[in-house]
């Protein structure tokens, strides 16, 4: 699934999303409301069965950008 937020600033396609993880390729290429949706979907799956581990996983190549901001600078400061 795909982002498009030229055409979808709301993120309507994830609405109604039930999943209890999910990984987004080169992050860096997203916009950052689209790791907080992630976010927020992550563990809405609440019939799977054994309820697997919410997790969301993102890659991404070295940047200045929101993602070193939001996600590596907050992670060294601790």
């Amino acid at each position: 699934m795909g982002e498009n937020y030229d055409t979808d600033k709301d993120l309507d396609r994830f609405k109604g999303l039930e999943i209890n993880g999910g990984g987004i390729d080169e992050i860096n290429e997203c916009q950052e409301a689209t790791l907080y949706k992630m976010l927020e979907r992550a563990g809405s799956w609440n019939n799977a069965e054994g309820r697997p581990p919410i997790v969301v996983l993102a890659t991404c190549n070295p940047a200045s950008n929101w993602v070193k901001e939001e996600v590596y600078d907050k992670w060294v400061k601790g």
